[in-house]
């Protein structure tokens, strides 16, 4: 049976340690009490976004009485990230976790990235996928528990595949725990290359990664997946459940730190608090039947929540479906109608005995050059013939007489443009732009490629 961790005199009893090791190269870094800065750091976490304005009460606008100024607080921050105190104080509550967990949940481990905007870094890359934004990319390695045995910040452009050795290489547990616990390894299609799959298996562990149709064009041996394997996948998901609450804390969505390290010295710091608060939880529901039995409800509640959540969502992209047919039935209705009425202007505006008598001449040349072959036959009915001199005069009218497009440079490439007068489509217009093109050579053009087509 384990007993309730308190967070606070972990940090504090950590930071003396350090403090102790460190007194010759901590400066000034000696006024206020040690639980005064944890309280300080742990209002920054949540409260700002950046360190001069930590202290300062967002209703009323004024500056908090008694409390360390945020230019000295980030003083106190900078010399924990020199030391690594964070990575330390987050070591140590894992292994808490472990111990409590009886590293259960190391049996899959998932590994994804996200990338978060820096206002204020140096020499950072911008990310074209993010709108050129400037930014770093923050790199977990989760277990069933969303909680990270690795973690890592690098520049935004960094690819996603390179890191899996440095991810694995700096975890937070050692590699004696990875090989004994960590038994599947779960991935998006970013981490499909053959390096890392080779180097991942090298470890011992299963490997189930996504792939795309881009990986898999070439692929002639595909099988069908079967459900273990799929489930096993699906709970890959719960490295985006990590980073949907990691990125909710202001000052690490919103990041003015302008060294990658100090950066994740504040991931750290958050991940340690909310770890804490997670282990007590677990502890809880542990030592205290009552609580696991209203646990264990509450998963049963959960999953019908979301099972009426779902069915919801699918009655709402239903109906929406309906609509968007409905929308376009509609649209389509109203297209053909237009198209009609441009065609029967067309139609009336031809000379049918021109029509005709080309259609004669053609038929009989036709028929004497005929040659019999397997397969259906050509339909040369007039009906037919009079459809295709429609339907292409119908095209050259709306391509070339009613509306023109025309071509431009633009840079290194060409692009074009469309150009019509207003009123281009009405029937008066119709009828004197046919007055002024040749109908019976158009005619006789159509026939001849009707036949010889």
């Amino acid at each position: 049976m384990f007993e309730i961790i308190n967070f606070s005199e972990i940090f504090v009893s950590l930071l003396r340690s350090y403090y102790d090791k460190y007194k010759n190269n901590n400066g000034f870094i000696r006024k206020y009490l040690l639980q005064t800065r944890y309280i300080s750091l742990l209002t920054f976490l949540y409260n700002s976004c950046y360190w001069s304005r930590f202290n300062k009460d967002p209703d009323t606008g004024k500056w908090l009485a008694n409390c360390i100024s945020g230019k000295y607080l980030n003083e106190i921050h900078l010399f924990l990230v020199k030391y690594n105190f964070y990575r330390s104080l987050y070591t140590h509550i894992l292994r808490i976790y472990l111990r409590v967990t009886n590293y259960e949940t190391l049996s899959s481990i998932s590994v994804d990235s996200c990338f978060i905007r820096n206002i204020q870094g140096a020499y950072l890359s911008r990310n074209p996928n993010y709108y050129n934004k400037p930014g770093i990319k923050v790199h977990a390695l989760v277990d069933l528990f969303r909680v990270p045995i690795s973690f890592i910040v690098t520049d935004c452009n960094v690819n996603d595949s390179v890191i899996i050795k440095k991810l694995i290489e700096n975890a937070f547990i050692g590699t004696d725990i990875m090989n004994e616990h960590c038994q599947v390894f779960l991935a998006d299609s970013a981490y499909s290359g053959f390096v890392t799959i080779e180097y991942i298996t090298s470890l011992g562990l299963d490997v189930i990664i996504g792939r795309n149709k881009q990986h898999t064009k070439k692929l002639i041996n595909i099988k069908k997946a079967n459900i273990e394997d799929l489930k096993k996948y699906k709970s890959r998901g719960i490295v985006e459940n990590f980073f949907s609450n990691f990125l909710r804390v202001p000052c690490i969505i919103n990041n003015y730190e302008r060294t990658i390290k100090s950066y994740e010295g504040i991931a750290l710091f958050y991940m340690a608090s909310s770890l804490a608060k997670k282990i007590n939880k677990i502890i809880q529901r542990q030592n205290d039947a009552t609580l696991r039995e209203n646990h264990e409800k509450k998963l049963i509640e959960n999953k019908e929540i979301i099972a009426k959540r779902k069915l919801k969502r699918y009655n709402i992209r239903k109906k929406k479906r309906k609509i968007v047919e409905r929308d376009k039935q509609e649209r389509n209705e109203s297209t053909n109608i237009i198209i009609m009425r441009i065609k029967n202007r067309i139609a009336n505006n031809i000379n049918k005995a021109c029509i005709k008598r080309n259609y004669n001449k053609y038929i009989k040349i036709y028929n004497n050059n005929k040659v019999i072959t397997r397969g259906k036959k050509k339909d040369t009915s007039y009906d037919k013939c009079h459809k295709y001199i429609i339907d292409n005069m119908y095209k050259y009218m709306i391509d070339t007489i009613l509306t023109q497009t025309y071509s431009y440079e633009f840079g290194e490439k060409e692009l074009y443009l469309l150009k019509a007068h207003s009123y281009c489509f009405t029937d008066n217009n119709i009828d004197e732009q046919m007055e002024s093109i040749n109908i019976n050579n158009k005619i006789n053009e159509h026939v001849y490629t009707f036949f010889n087509s």
